[in-house]
């Protein structure tokens, strides 16, 4: 959770920055559910959560994301093709949760690699599907982390050509 309360300006690039992130969530959006592709509604929520104000914050959260999803869905792999017994597969969800619920404040990383394998693990424990739907799972969810990243990219590129258009006082 940020710490940083304090109120800020609303400014032109601050305004031109939330457009420019509801465009690409609305963009994010009309891809996931007007083409109809299976499993792409992952791809919202991870932009929205790798969004940050900051190209280094976004940058950072994004490559922590992209991290913790690779190991989670790793971690998921492993339970999902060795353990046979739901009640074992329902400890494991526990346990993941508890661990990456713990672990929120102290490493971004590592609580989703617990979350994303609490998550692939349980939705797959609910209705038992292959391994290639938990791909597509964590490609749209990358997909979500490049758009995050790349609007945030965008947004610094356009208020650094702001900065240089205004002369300097």
């Amino acid at each position: 959770m940020p710490t940083d309360t304090t109120r800020r300006a609303l400014t032109a690039p601050v305004v031109l920055y939330a457009v420019i992130r509801a465009v690409a969530l609305a963009g994010a959006v009309a891809v996931a559910f007007g083409l109809d592709l299976p499993y792409a509604d992952w791809m919202p929520p991870a932009a929205m959560v790798a969004m940050k104000a900051d190209l280094h914050q976004s940058t950072l959260a994004g490559t922590q994301r992209v991290v913790g999803t690779i190991l989670g869905a790793a971690i998921a792999a492993v339970f999902l093709l060795s353990v046979d017994d739901k009640h074992v597969l329902e400890v494991v969800i526990l346990v993941l949760a508890v661990i990456g619920g713990s672990l929120r404040f102290v490493n971004y990383a590592l609580y989703t690699t617990a979350i994303a394998g609490t998550a692939l693990i349980a939705l797959d424990l609910a209705n038992p599907i292959d391994l290639a739907t938990e791909g597509k799972r964590i490609l749209f969810t990358l997909l979500g982390i490049a758009i995050a990243v790349t609007v945030t990219i965008l947004a610094r590129l356009i208020q650094r050509r702001a900065a240089n258009r205004q002369p300097s006082a």
